[in-house]
């Protein structure tokens, strides 16, 4: 291509940015009026949702919507406590400004103990409104109870979008860059169905369709083009033998009720109607042992962990992925993150604690 893809559709730039967006948030009503009833309760309260279910932009949004001064800070960028309480130490230093302070504080997850302890003694004396968390989980141990007792039954959890925001979002995004929306409304609503209805992932797939559309010298995404690009792949052996363990995806029970309906039709498929029914064997498939249910990434991650006890940057860097990635899998191999996964797999108890409350936080293998 001789020109940026985005151009091709007649827009100035990207529109699919997954950059958080608090000035455009579309949906989450719902959510969005009681995050404004705690905060106008000057309640500390707890956001939770997957990565990329919209937190962080919910969070940003809260400061465009009252008079208050804001402190935000995101655990997994800084894990710095010095900076948090300059950022606070700053506000409260403001004399000239007497407007209210309130922490919004992103992947509180990473928290350490004695930070959340700081937060809870200058919400105690007043030093800030209010208190506005943001987390993968809502099981945080690493707040401790005086804090955790503060948020209570105050948490709000990040719903996927419906059809109806989904397509809201897109036709905002799109409309911002240029004047024309390229896509199919039934290509959308593919998009959306392949995307899990996930905000972040409708983004991304939205992109790839137009990526893919623009190395093709379309300027429309219709439905017949959606489905191809995003056509589901056949299952792999691998993945068929992760259902055998797992309940199947939605697309391969189809697949195997497909190849079943054609069995049953063929010749084959008259022998085995005449044979009488066997005695059903019940059988339960489970993983030889607790490292055959990980995923490869969560292997090594356990592996890294029974030869030492770390933390999660020094994780990250023996086994060669970013600091994000594992943290997202530290909080799922200690069942506070996706636990139905691997509870399904046999998994019934944590493979991953805190060691020790103190910072940073270190990890080990849960004996």
């Amino acid at each position: 291509m001789s020109e940026a893809w985005f151009s091709q559709f007649g827009w100035n730039e990207n529109p699919f940015k997954i950059q958080p967006d608090p000035e455009h948030v579309v949906g989450f009503v719902d959510l969005r009026a009681r995050i404004m009833a705690y905060v106008e309760s000057h309640d500390p309260f707890l956001i939770v949702g997957p990565t990329g279910a919209g937190k962080t932009t919910l969070l940003l949004w809260t400061a465009t919507q009252t008079n208050a001064r804001y402190v935000y800070h995101n655990f997994l960028d800084e894990r710095s406590d010095a900076s948090l309480r300059r950022k606070v130490r700053g506000g409260l230093l403001g004399f000239f400004d007497r407007r209210p302070i309130i922490a919004l504080l992103d992947e509180v997850q990473e928290m350490a103990p004695e930070t959340a302890r700081y937060l809870r003694g200058i919400f105690d004396q007043h030093g800030i409104q209010s208190v506005v968390m943001a987390a993968m989980t809502d099981k945080l141990p690493n707040l401790e109870e005086p804090l955790l007792s503060r948020i209570g039954e105050r948490k709000i959890y990040v719903r996927n979008v419906d059809e109806r925001e989904s397509m809201q979002i897109i036709r905002q995004r799109v409309f911002a860059k240029g004047k024309d929306n390229p896509f199919d409304e039934d290509a959308l609503r593919i998009a959306f169905a392949y995307a899990e209805y996930s905000p972040r992932k409708i983004l991304e797939t939205c992109e790839k369709l137009c990526i893919d559309g623009a190395s093709k010298g379309k300027t429309r995404i219709d439905a017949d083009f959606a489905s191809l690009v995003l056509k589901p792949k056949e299952p792999t052996l691998a993945a068929v033998k992760n259902a055998i363990v797992t309940p199947p995806s939605g697309e391969i029970k189809r697949l195997v009720r497909e190849k079943l309906r054609k069995i049953m039709e063929s010749d084959a498929g008259t022998e085995i109607r005449k044979t009488p029914p066997a005695t059903p064997i019940v059988q339960t498939v489970k993983p030889a042992t607790v490292v055959d249910a990980l995923s490869p990434t969560q292997r090594k991650i356990y592996e890294a962990l029974r030869a030492k006890d770390m933390t999660t940057d020094e994780l990250a860097r023996a086994v060669g992925i970013t600091r994000a990635s594992a943290a997202k899998q530290l909080s799922r191999l200690a069942l506070n993150t996706d636990a139905e996964l691997l509870t399904s797999r046999g998994i019934t108890k944590p493979l991953v604690v805190q060691k020790g409350s103190g910072r940073p936080v270190v990890y080990g293998v849960n004996s």
